[in-house]
Order: C-alpha cells, then sequence, then structure tokens
C-alpha cells in the first residue's frame, strides 16, 4: 500500500535567496495539491513578508524552548535578518562559542527539532542542504530512529566550491536518507556515480517555475534607458550569484567578438568566491575585468540583490540569458529565465538540456570556452534581431514545470518508491 504524505515539515538551513526562494516555492506547491506545510528556516527578511499558505517558523539555530511564543505561533514571523549567514553553502553561527558548549549544542540541537517535528505528527521531513550547521547529519538519524521519514533534495551532488571533508558530509547524508530528489536525469547519473548507495532511491523532480514574480513588460523601455541601453541592441543577462563556476570572465571576453560588437551585457549581483574580490564592491571583480578587456563601456555592473520587482525589470528589459556554466546540478536562472520567456544560452551541463528541449527560446552552447561562448551569444542574439525568435510557450503549456505538479509528482513518486522499499520509511 503506499503511504500518504499529508504534511511536511520543509527543513531550510540557509540564509540566502536561491534556496530559500526555492523552498518556499515548493511550499507553496506542496499546499496547492491539500498538503499541511510547515517551513522551519533561518529568519529570511525577503521571505517573511511573502503572501503564503504555507507557515514559517525561521527559528533554525537556537534552542525552541527559548522561542515558544513563535513555535506556538503566538507571535507572528519576524521580518528580520538572520542571525546565520551561508558560508560557502552552509548555514553557521556567526557567535564564538565555548567548544564545550558548542559540542552541548551541536548534540541538544538535532535531538529537540527531531523531537518536536516528531511531536507535531509530520508524515514527512524534507530537507534542502546537506550542510546542516549545528543540527549536522545527527539531525537526520534522530528524525529517523524516531519513525520519520526524511527526503532530502539534491540541488548540488557536491559543493561548486568544494572545502575538505565535503564529500564525506554529502555521502552521509545521501546515505541517511530514505530518499532523495535530484532535479535532472544527468544529475540522477551523477549522484549515483559519486555515490552507488543512492541507486533505487532516487526521484527526479524538475525545478519549478518562478510564478510568484510579476511581469512588467510595460517596464522594458524605461529601464533600458534608465541603463542607457540602445532601444535596438541585444541585451544579455548574467544574474545572482556571481561565483567562478557560472563563467563571467568567458562572457565579458566574448563581448570582444566583432559579431557581438552591437551586443550589451548586464552583470547583476553579487561576486563570491573569486580570490581577487574587490573590496567595497560587489560586482567589482567585473568592472575592473571588463576595462581590462576594452568592453566596460558596454557592460552594466549592478550590484545586488533584488526584490521581485527589480528583477523582473532586469529580465524584461533582457533579451538573452547566459549560462554557460563550467559545472552545475540544475540552475534556477534557468527556470527563472523560462518564467520571463527569455531565450537561453546555457551550457548542456546540469541538465539544461532535458529543460530546453521543452522550450523552444534557447541555445545550446557547445562548450565553455570564449569561442565556444561567443560563437553560441552571437547566434542567439543573431536570432532575437532576425525577429523570427520562437514564441515562447505559455507558461500554461509547461505545467510539468508548475509547483503543484513538481510537488504532486513527487509525493506520487515518493509514495511508489516506499511501496516498494517499505524498509526505507518506517
Amino acid at each position: 500500500m503506499q503511504r500518504q504524505f499529508r504534511s511536511v515539515a520543509v527543513i531550510n538551513p540557509l540564509a540566502d535567496y536561491g534556496i530559500s526562494e526555492y523552498s518556499h516555492e515548493l511550499a507553496e506547491g506542496l499546499c496547492a495539491n491539500g498538503v499541511r506545510v510547515d517551513l522551519y528556516t533561518t529568519a529570511i527578511p525577503t521571505m517573511a513578508g511573502r503572501p503564503r499558505r504555507h507557515r514559517l517558523f525561521p527559528v533554525l539555530g537556537s534552542p525552541l524552548f527559548r522561542q515558544r511564543a513563535l513555535v506556538e505561533r503566538r507571535i507572528p514571523a519576524p521580518a528580520r535578518k538572520s542571525s546565520f549567514q551561508p558560508a560557502n553553502g552552509v548555514a553557521v553561527s556567526e557567535r564564538v562559542r565555548d567548544p564545550l558548549l558548542e559540542r552541548v549544542r551541536r548534540f541538544f540541537l538535532p535531538v529537540e527539532l527531531a523531537l518536536h517535528l516528531r511531536r507535531r505528527g509530520y508524515d514527512l521531513v524534507w530537507t534542502q542542504w546537506p550542510f546542516l550547521g549545528p543540527y549536522g547529519v545527527g539531525f537526520l538519524s534522530a528524525c529517523r530512529s524516531l519513525g520519520l521519514p526524511v527526503l532530502h533534495t539534491v540541488h548540488n551532488v557536491l559543493p561548486h566550491e568544494p572545502e575538505p571533508g565535503d564529500d564525506e558530509i554529502c555521502r552521509r547524508v545521501y546515505r541517511t536518507a530514505d530518499a532523495l530528489v535530484v532535479h535532472s536525469e544527468q544529475s540522477r547519473a551523477e549522484l549515483a556515480a559519486f555515490e552507488p548507495a543512492t541507486i533505487g532511491k532516487t526521484i527526479v523532480a524538475p525545478h519549478g517555475l518562478y510564478e510568484g514574480y510579476p511581469r512588467r513588460p510595460e517596464r522594458r523601455d524605461a529601464v533600458r534607458r534608465e541603463l542607457d541601453l540602445p532601444t535596438d541592441a541585444p541585451v544579455i543577462l548574467m544574474f545572482g550569484a556571481l561565483r567562478p563556476y557560472k563563467n563571467v570572465d568567458a562572457v565579458l571576453e566574448s563581448l570582444r567578438d566583432p559579431r557581438l560588437a552591437a551586443a550589451r551585457l548586464i552583470v547583476a549581483g553579487r561576486e563570491r568566491k573569486f580570490p581577487d574580490l574587490v573590496p567595497g564592491d560587489l560586482v567589482g571583480r567585473t568592472r575592473r575585468l571588463a576595462a581590462a578587456l576594452g568592453v566596460l563601456d558596454r557592460i552594466r555592473p549592478l550590484p545586488g540583490p533584488f526584490d521581485h520587482e527589480r528583477t523582473a525589470e532586469l529580465f524584461e528589459a533582457s533579451d538573452i540569458v547566459a549560462l554557460p556554466y563550467l559545472r552545475s546540478y540544475g540552475s534556477g536562472q534557468l527556470l527563472l529565465a523560462m518564467t520571463f520567456g527569455k531565450h537561453v544560452a546555457a551550457t548542456p551541463v546540469g541538465g539544461a538540456a532535458e529543460y530546453c528541449v521543452h522550450y523552444p527560446r534557447h541555445t545550446l552552447l557547445s562548450g565553455p570556452s570564449v569561442p565556444e561562448v561567443a560563437a553560441g551569444l552571437a547566434e542567439a542574439a543573431a536570432t532575437v534581431a532576425s525577429g523570427r525568435e520562437a514564441p515562447a510557450p505559455p507558461r500554461v503549456s509547461l505545467d510539468r514545470l508548475r509547483w503543484p505538479t513538481v510537488a504532486r509528482r513527487t509525493l506520487e513518486a515518493l509514495s511508489a518508491l516506499t511501496a516498494r522499499r517499505p524498509g526505507s520509511a518506517n
């Protein structure tokens, strides 16, 4: 008999935007299927004020007994900044603690949270990141020992900028979870190669569209004027966390190609993980490299992050979203570009080809080198400029990427998996 999952606790330990946005959309998709959802996270100001049907508990990182009023919903979720910040993708407390007290804390917090979730009677605990800060892999083990099935989303099989010990932590999480979610068949294969124990307990569930973002097509011309972008120029956008694996350098150098002489590039976000960051300037490295390449006058570096309104405006003002990633296991930016009907120029990593097969407005780059990126962007720019761009599919035609559909199919697959493996989820 297939197990039903009517109440879900989603656990997101990060204080970033990507996974927080994903967790919010996932929770709403589950709610659309009649599931009771509580999202446990750190206090994210961008999420706390969002309309939602799920309940938000920004309590992670501190003992729950000290937050009874918030846990019992006697006070609303505060729109305050978290005491946690993501360091290499790990939610860590900034407080310096006594080593003995820290050991006690790392034992107490996961047990307390698991017991709390058991008392609340959830049918499923759905974790969103393998690096759980003070909770650790012990939280997953505690949940399973209490009879709580654990589903874990493998957003990245391995960190893009790994640190010593990351491989072993990921392996332990993947072995401990009852089931795993990946965003593409390509990621499933890479996960199986990394940890064969995941074979047979992995579900492919695509990343969903960002339907919570407003559409602002009427703002396109005004934003272009604001950024001094020519009306007829093909505008390329690189957006979000600007990290080495996203290959910003290749796009900047591609602008020197004569075929892209008319193109303009918006680089909007925040640089991270580069060894040569410019202090005090969130896009200073990009600005410096563009100047050295002689293309500074053709780029628009905009420091982020951005709220939903500004994000929508930047996507509306753009024509092409560049995703020339060196490596990836899935891209939220790809889905954001598809949400806004933009032409996507992407390397075939992280399952990008699997998504683009249903999305006509795309150019798959043959590789991440500068000549390959330049050729692909030139092809995309020519397609956009020709006026013969394939029409963007209406959102309703991309039903498989709508969150209610993603959530429903994931739960169905999980129910089928647990029915085949009754011992995997008590």
